[in-house]
């Protein structure tokens, strides 16, 4: 059975948010595990004048570093959706046109994700 363009542009989006997000959910247990430790080590002293200003230069450094390691994450979901792609069109899972839906929709994350991680090209919400 041959699947519409919208279902191929459904699943890969599914897949893709699903991935998304548990990058974004990891990235943050991984920051709240370093500050945690940079308190315990000392690194950050929790009882100092300056804490509240060490937090607000820690989390800054977090969201400004955020696109940056989104773009990474996409390009590399995207490698790694294409090498499965191409073994599914291979492996006669996919034909032509149901392959090039899928990677179009791959190519339009990216773009996205490009777009959305350079300031001259993000959208003003």
């Amino acid at each position: 059975m041959k699947l519409s363009a919208e279902i191929i542009h459904e699943r890969v989006f599914l897949d893709f948010k699903s991935e998304l997000k548990k990058f974004h959910k990891e990235r943050e247990e991984k920051y709240f595990e370093t500050f945690r430790q940079k308190i315990k080590d000392g690194t950050i002293d929790a009882y100092a004048d300056d804490y509240r200003d060490v937090c607000r230069h820690e989390a800054d450094v977090y969201i400004k570093r955020t696109p940056i390691e989104t773009l990474a994450f996409v390009k590399n979901y995207i490698l790694d959706a294409s090498d499965t792609l191409f073994d599914a069109y291979e492996n006669g899972i996919f034909d032509k046109e149901e392959t090039e839906v899928a990677f179009n929709t791959l190519k339009y994350l990216l773009v996205a994700a490009e777009m959305e991680s350079d300031p001259a090209t993000k959208l003003k919400h």
